[in-house]
């Protein structure tokens, strides 16, 4: 049988000469710009794994930071995170080293969520994408703002907040930008209306737009079918293909959820374009070029198999996922047929974080509990379980080459399985404290 990283690589050699490739900008190996690492498919070959996993990851710093499920990016020697620290949003880049705040920004954003939706907190939730010296902010509000990432000084903003309301988006806006080619993407709006767009990274000129349906919860992909580059995206009753050149819709296929939630991101294994909600269950289609334009083949559908929040990882060869069902099960399918071929005991809490590195499943639950999993042909075997947080974790961790970067309810924390590299030595921060957080607070590099 192929190893893990053989068939990594050949995964990666197939996704390129043209089976559904995913496109980024040219960045550092050890970096995690954006939502769910540098390929955008949750997975974390920067991360060096064990040979021997210790008894417990070793805390090289831990700082308050503010709430939200916004999930950390690393480029460099910095991290970029957005929180909430009362009426505010605070966007915020710190040193990797400490934890310390180098620069930061206040947006005042008393956000009221829906009702039903309270326990799911007040955001923020999207994650940053950092490219080309930029880094960009979503707000739970759909306020979109662009900074120098050396100084945090504001380049441009769009801003959605007068267009969007907390009755017409349940749990506030979730969908996590993208960044190809400096060109920018983003999905604004509710579930009555959004705008899709491409704007220039540094200067916010807009090259198209679309007005349309909303944005789901689930980010954005580029992808190529029959050498189209697509950028697709999970709306909030569609799944959409659009050329990044021109914001013509090139294809759709109705996804439609009786809550217009539709929160996993969808991602591509070999001909197959799979996505899933906690409704529907799980559809693998692929889009097909035409004498007619395009249309969208259905492939096989999983009806029983619901997913809900969780967005699932693949080696190319089997996809890993958690379905709502059960009250939380993980589960292995075949992406050629839909088939289950695995599934947990159940009660697995409502979501959870998954990162592939090799044929080790790295999984994070909302009780802070990280397990590392063998993965294979008999379903996952846990290897190890960890606590890494004091209080529930939801968002996404950001993987370096000897640990991770966590936050929690309220704090970031960076915790190493290995000694960390020369270049990120950590410190403790003074008294474990941040630095103050006020807008224009900015430290040399």
């Amino acid at each position: 049988m192929m190893s893990g990283r053989a068939r990594q690589v050949a995964i990666v050699a197939a996704l390129f000469l043209g089976f559904g490739s995913l496109s980024a900008t040219a960045l550092s190996a050890a970096d995690w710009p954006q939502w769910r690492g540098p390929g955008r498919d949750g997975h974390a070959p920067m991360f060096n794994v064990p040979d021997t996993w210790p008894e417990a990851p070793k805390q090289l710093w831990k700082v308050p930071v503010g709430e939200g499920y916004t999930s950390p990016v690393v480029v460099g020697d910095r991290i970029y995170l957005l929180t909430r620290q009362g009426d505010d949003e605070v966007a915020m880049a710190l040193s990797l080293r400490d934890g310390k705040v180098l620069w930061s920004r206040r947006f005042p954003t008393p956000y009221k969520m829906h009702q039903a939706a309270i326990k799911y907190g007040q955001g923020p939730k999207a994650t940053p994408v950092v490219a080309d010296g930029v880094v960009c902010f979503l707000g739970i509000d759909a306020r979109l703002t662009c900074h120098r990432a050396t100084d945090g000084t504001l380049l441009w903003t769009r801003d959605f907040s007068e267009r969007t309301s907390e009755v017409e988006s349940f749990c506030g806006s979730s969908m996590s930008p993208l960044v190809v080619d400096g060109v920018i993407y983003a999905h604004l709006g509710d579930d009555r209306g959004g705008r899709l767009f491409a704007a220039d990274l540094r200067s916010g000129e807009e090259h198209w737009g679309w007005e349309g349906q909303g944005p789901g919860y689930a980010s954005p992909l580029m992808l190529t079918f029959d050498g189209q580059q697509t950028l697709v995206t999970l709306a909030t009753t569609h799944l959409l293909g659009f050329d990044p050149a021109t914001g013509n819709v090139l294809w759709e296929r109705p996804y439609p959820d009786k809550w217009r939630e539709n929160i996993v991101t969808p991602i591509v294994i070999g001909h197959h374009l799979i996505i899933s909600d906690h409704q529907n269950g799980t559809l693998s289609v692929w889009p097909e070029r035409t004498e007619d334009g395009w249309k969208v083949v259905d492939q096989w559908h999983n009806k029983e198999l619901t997913q809900r929040m969780s967005s699932p990882v693949s080696d190319g060869r089997l996809l890993y996922g958690h379905s709502n069902l059960n009250k939380g099960q993980l589960f292995t399918l075949d992406p050629a047929t839909g088939k289950v071929l695995w599934r947990g005991a159940g009660r697995a809490g409502p979501h959870i974080v998954f990162t592939l590195v090799d044929d080790v499943l790295l999984s994070i639950d909302t009780d802070a509990e990280l397990t590392v999993y063998a993965t294979g042909d008999e379903g996952l075997q846990a290897l190890k379980t960890y606590s890494i947080a004091d209080s529930p974790v939801w968002a996404h961790a950001a993987w370096l080459a000897d640990g991770l970067v966590v936050k929690d309810d309220e704090h970031l924390a960076r915790l190493a399985f290995v000694a960390p590299a020369a270049n990120h030595e950590a410190v403790p921060a003074a008294n474990g404290k941040a630095a103050p957080s006020e807008e224009g607070a900015a430290s040399g590099n």
